[in-house]
């Protein structure tokens, strides 16, 4: 089975998907100047 992780901060918003086989999960906030506090957290929430 194949997994995909993306992560996105090239703008305000960042966002963080995670699609295994045909299952997609994803987590998306916009807090400007905030990506380095919340990214982490949000791949785990996807991976977990």
């Amino acid at each position: 089975m194949t997994a995909l992780l993306t992560v996105d901060t090239s703008t305000p918003a960042c966002s963080v998907a995670l699609r295994v086989g045909g299952r997609s999960l994803y987590r998306y906030s916009e807090e400007a100047r905030s990506h380095t506090r919340l990214i982490m957290s949000m791949i785990n929430e996807v991976l977990e």
